[in-house]
Formats: C-alpha cells, structure tokens, sequence
C-alpha cells in the first residue's frame, strides 16, 4: 500500500493532477500508466519477498528490537504517509499548493543529504567494529587455549616430579635383584611418560603455538590430519594480535574448506616452515573440494567468501592482507588437484 501511495503522489508531481485524478489513472482502466503502475508494484512486492526470505528467514538471521525503535518506526511510518498529503488540502489554492510542493521537495533533499550520509558512516563504524571484535575473540581464545595448556602441563610436571624418585628407587631395585629386562621396560615407560609431558605442537613463536595448538583441538572433532615441519628461530617478532589475524583466519579457512569434503574423503592441514637468510616462508596446505579462483581472493574489491553469509564473512583474507602489510609480508595462494596452498611471507626483521 505504502509503494502506492508513493507512486501516486510521484505521478500527482511530474503532472500537475490533483490526487483524485491521479488515483483514476493509475488504478482504473488499462492505460499505460495504469499497467506501468501495476508492473512496478508487483515487482517491488516480489523484491521484497525475495530480500526477506532470503537474506533473513532463509538464514534463521531474526533481530529482537526494543520497543523505543519500533515506536520509532511508526512514527517514521505516520509522518510518511501525512507529509505528502498535505500540498493537496483544500487550505492550497494551485500557487500555495506549488510552493508546498517545493518546500517538501528542498526538505527532502537537506534530508537525504544529511541523513543518507550518517547512516552509511554508521553502518560502515558498525561493519569495522564488528570486524574488530572477531579478532579479539580470536584472540583471547587463543590466549585461553595457551593458559589452559599451561595449566594442565604444570600439574602433569608436578605428578611426574611426585612419582620420579619413587620410580628411580623402582629401577634401582630391579637391576640390583638382575631384572634388567624388567628394568629397561620401565624405563621406556618413563621416557614415554615426558614425551608426553613435551608440548605437541612447537612452531617457534608461543602465540602461533596457542592458535595451533587451539585450531588441532578443532580438527580432531573434524577428522582432519594435522602435520607441520620446521621451527621458527625466536618467533616471529610480530604483535600477538597481527599472530592472531594471519593465521588463526589461515587455519579457519583451511579447516572450512575440509568439512565441504565429503565424509569419506580424506581431510589433512600440513603447516610446513622454511627460511631464507631474509625471510619465512610458512606454507599451509589443506585439502580442498574445489580449485579457489586465486586471482580474486586477495582482492579488495572482489570481497571473496566460500561462507553462506556474506555479511559476515569474507573480510579474513583482508585482515590478513592488511596484518602482514605492517611488516613488509605477502601472501600468495596456489591451488589445483584437490590442494590449496596458502603461502605466508614474512621478513625475519619483521619487528615494528
């Protein structure tokens, strides 16, 4: 009903009718202007299903709104169907009916060019913060990751401490009594018992160590075989929180495109680390359904997800392009025979 209005008093401007005429027009008869009018309204409602079942319901993306905003609304809706009306009251001879017309023509305009401008600024502060927010969750996940591994390797040290004497005192006895076959079996077992105690995933750089260690969590629940090669001499130099937007978006994106794989299909993440004498080139390789069009993903214009919500997704590339900028990196992307391989190059003086 709204867009009707709206059209009628649209045709009432461009032509000089009063609204009675126009509505005749438009909603009787089978002119042109007539068929137009119904054209556009049926496509507009038929945009509007599409925007709202596709981008909302279809996603399960439902917003509470507090009930200032919707009283808000309303009024918006009020004034919106009052406004134009007025220009068209008896109080109007055709010169005060024209000037009302050009009073609510300038108020639109100083409208549009001041509202328009602040919502864009608004939405474009909400998109940064809420890009903002997932690296500090990706972070602090991170960060608790490391702490709770800490934790549970500080009280293992402790049981094994406790235990060792008592063990050694074990060992000692056996050989005495001639038991040395006895005796080497245990011992294996205690040496397995501080491998155990050995941190499983060593990259050179604690705070890489606490994203892998957090992103190996996730892909045992997933199947997918992890492996890595190499270490990192003093870490990389880099701000925990640039650590954190390369390669816990690197490792995101590896374990997304596994569990597009089929159940069946063998899913791996090999994370490999070399170096020059002036920078590391970290190579992930994951497993992958589909030959990713490389030219684009590092695009700033292109804004690539594999994601189904684009509105959240698809800055992760961005950020990481963006981290290793500070620090004169580059990523390079290859794929191809069921492989994608995300290239990671930072200098070694990469300090800032």
């Amino acid at each position: 009903q709204y867009w009707g209005e709206v059209m009628e008093y649209a045709y009432t401007y461009m032509y000089g009718y009063d609204l009675e005429t126009a509505e005749s027009d438009l909603t009787t008869g089978l002119s042109i202007a007539s068929l137009v009018y119904c054209l556009i309204r049926l496509a507009l409602a038929v945009l509007l299903f599409i925007i709202l079942y596709y981008k909302f319901y279809k996603k399960g993306r439902f917003i509470k709104i507090d009930m200032k905003y919707v009283l808000i609304l309303i009024a918006w809706e009020i004034v919106l169907f009052i406004v134009p009306v007025i220009p068209f009251m008896e109080a109007f001879d055709n010169t005060g009916r024209e000037k009302a017309m050009g009073v609510l023509i300038a108020f639109f305009i100083l409208f549009v060019g001041i509202v328009v401008p602040v919502i864009l600024t608004i939405l474009v502060a909400r998109r940064y913060m809420a890009e903002k927010n997932i690296q500090q969750e990706k972070y602090m996940n991170a960060q608790l990751e490391y702490i709770r591994q800490y934790k549970d390797s500080q009280t293992a040290t402790r049981a094994f401490r406790h235990d060792i004497i008592n063990n050694l005192q074990l060992m000692d006895i056996m050989m005495k009594d001639g038991k040395n076959e006895e005796a080497r079996e245990h011992l294996e077992t205690l040496l397995g018992s501080i491998k155990a105690l050995s941190p499983k995933n060593i990259t050179g750089d604690e705070m890489l160590d606490s994203i892998v260690s957090m992103k190996t969590a996730r892909m045992e629940e997933l199947g997918i075989k992890y492996s890595s090669d190499g270490v990192l001499d003093g870490g990389l130099n880099m701000k925990p929180m640039d650590i954190c937007s390369i390669f816990a978006n690197a490792f995101d994106n590896a374990i997304e495109a596994c569990t597009r794989l089929p159940k069946s299909a063998p899913k791996s993440i090999d994370l490999n680390i070399r170096r020059t004498d002036k920078f590391y080139h970290l190579k992930l390789e994951n497993t992958s359904i589909n030959e990713t069009d490389t030219t684009t993903l590092f695009d700033e214009a292109s804004h690539y997800t594999s994601k189904d919500d684009e509105n959240i997704h698809g800055f992760g590339t961005k950020n990481m392009k963006h981290a290793l900028e500070k620090y004169g990196g580059m990523l390079k992307a290859d794929a191809g025979k069921g492989k994608f391989i995300l290239t990671i190059i930072i200098p070694r003086t990469a300090e800032t």
